[in-house]
């Protein structure tokens, strides 16, 4: 206690005025980080609401967009289901045939195609007094599929 005495009472009030002011800044930086933090999160939250609010409009927008499609789909789906199927006969004639003169052969460059045929030559008229096999169950199946592709790729368009 004898060396505080040397210490005159004026620097006692210094330090102790400094020890305040050096505690008060650790405080005070504390509370602006503090603040800072709350700034950021409202910012953050504020941010966060715009974006739910955007995503649900486009959201909505989106299922009315895919629900218009879907029954546009099944429109045209429905549409063609009820369409009339009619016998389609092939016209037969026993006495043509379809020969194909020998190609030119192979192409330099082009040394994995075969040879392709030459010409064609003219095949007479069919004779509708024989009937041939009703093929129209068969192109009715390939229009239907045709039709689903088609349904289903405009659909996906419209979306």
């Amino acid at each position: 206690m004898g060396l505080l005495a040397l210490i005159p009472s004026r620097d006692w009030f210094y330090g102790a005025a400094i020890l305040g002011l050096l505690i008060f800044g650790v405080y005070e930086r504390q509370h602006l980080i503090n603040e800072g933090a709350a700034h950021e999160v409202a910012a953050l939250k504020a941010s966060s609401d715009k974006l739910k609010a955007e995503t649900a409009v486009k959201t909505a927008d989106l299922k009315a967009r895919a629900t218009m499609a879907e029954q546009a789909y099944d429109k045209e789906h429905l549409l063609v289901a009820n369409q009339p199927i009619d016998s389609v006969r092939l016209c037969l004639n026993p006495h043509s045939r379809i020969v194909l003169s020998p190609g030119a052969g192979q192409v330099a460059g082009n040394a994995g195609a075969g040879a392709g045929p030459g010409g064609i030559q003219q095949v007479p008229a069919g004779n509708s007094s024989i009937a041939g096999p009703d093929i129209g169950g068969m192109l009715d199946a390939l229009a239907k599929s045709a039709d689903q592709v088609s349904a289903t790729l405009r659909e996906f368009q419209s979306r």
